[in-house]
């Protein structure tokens, strides 16, 4: 009859396997509905865009629909929590709903052009929630802002240390000692998809051309004691800066422009593989429960087989002897359940909420599945027990 608990475990077991296999389709679902790029209306990512250019994107309304321009700082942020997070700054947010944060990737709360928006990595790095106060340094100053909104959090490996987002303003600027640096990044929506393409097909960043001013000053804190006058040095710089530009005009300027579709089929491979890994840690889960559940069965009736022998003849009911196995069976899988919950749990507080909503989702076809444990442990001991001399 001792094989009877092992056939426990390989039925549990087998159903745990198909539990895991089926939630790599069920995470593929969570993966998608959570995606930067699946749910978001931007078309096209462009990369240090000048003034110059966003203003003459923005003034071609055949080609393109929207345009949101944004600074890119790795900034410390302080909630609950202290953590060093992506803080995307925008004086121009009429068309922010195209980028990450727009209303298809909402959770909790609302947009505020006031407020500070975190994803759920950062919410949750910081213990930050909807109404609480977030402060972060800014060049020579320090901000507070109220947190708005919370948004799903974006993947890909995208700024995976958690976003957050808010306006630029205007004492935000004045914090720095020059001029804010070019926009790190535009989202660009496409009115018609083909005539924005030709209008992006030969961008060149601009925003990272250096001015005439700041590469004159440049050589100016370079300029030797004597050998050049005046009109010389003069001549000599503009020479000088003509030929940077012509060179930085000239050369190719690799993933400047990020069309999203693109960019999605490029990643496809990396996802395939992400997902892979996840049914790989699904399956070990799924086999490493019932195997040890069904080891402790076993372990459990070869500890005490003589006492099995001697409880047969004990004088107690067969039906007593029934729910003494069937109460061992319940605490097993409460441990294993516990066990396994618990490990989410820690999984959640090390990485963030978001990453341990998906473990538990793709992981709960194979915790319940821990359920047939229970009636066929039931069975189990009446057989065990289906010979003992005992009435019911």
């Amino acid at each position: 009859m001792k094989i009877a608990k092992l056939i426990v475990g390989v039925v549990a077991g087998g159903l745990l396997l198909l539990g895991g296999a089926l939630s790599t389709e069920a995470y593929k679902v969570i993966d998608d509905a959570t995606s930067t790029f699946v749910k978001s209306t931007f078309d096209y990512l462009i990369v240090c865009p000048s003034d110059g250019q966003i203003a003459e994107y923005r003034a071609n309304v055949d080609a393109v629909s929207a345009l949101f321009p944004v600074y890119n700082y790795e900034n410390t942020l302080n909630g609950k929590k202290q953590a060093k997070v992506n803080l995307l700054l925008s004086d121009q947010m009429a068309d922010y709903d195209i980028s990450f944060f727009n209303p298809l990737r909402l959770v909790d709360g609302n947009y505020s052009a006031d407020g500070l928006l975190l994803d759920e990595v950062a919410a949750s790095r910081l213990g930050a929630k909807v109404g609480d106060q977030v402060t972060f340094p800014l060049g020579n100053a320090s901000f507070s802002l109220p947190v708005a909104a919370v948004y799903a959090a974006v993947n890909y490996q995208t700024m995976s240390n958690g976003v957050a987002m808010a306006t630029f303003t205007t004492a935000m600027s004045a914090s720095f000692a020059t001029k804010a640096p070019c926009y790190q990044l535009a989202f660009v929506a496409a009115k018609d998809k083909a005539k924005c393409a030709t209008l992006l097909q030969d961008y060149i960043p601009m925003g990272q051309l250096q001015s005439f001013e700041d590469f004159k000053t440049q050589w100016d804190a370079q300029r030797p004691a004597s050998g050049y006058t005046d009109e010389q040095w003069k001549s000599m710089v503009e020479s000088n800066y003509e030929s940077y530009k012509n060179n930085f005009l000239k050369n190719p300027h690799l993933n400047s422009v990020q069309d999203k579709a693109v960019y999605m089929a490029g990643v496809d491979d990396t996802v395939a593989t992400r997902r892979e890994q996840n049914q790989q840690r699904t399956l070990l889960f799924a086999i490493l429960v019932p195997v040890g559940l069904a080891g402790g069965l076993i372990a459990f009736d070869f500890l005490g087989r003589k006492k099995d022998e001697m409880a047969k003849t004990s004088g107690k009911t067969k039906s007593a002897l029934v729910k003494e196995v069937v109460l061992f069976d319940c605490i097993a899988v409460g441990i294993a359940l516990a066990i396994s919950l618990g490990g989410i749990a820690i999984y959640g507080a090390i990485r963030g909420a978001i990453y341990a909503q998906s473990l538990l989702l793709y992981s709960l076809p194979a915790i319940a599945a821990l359920a047939p444990a229970l009636p066929l442990g039931m069975v189990y001991a009446r057989l065990v027990y289906g010979k003992a001399k005992q009435g019911e």
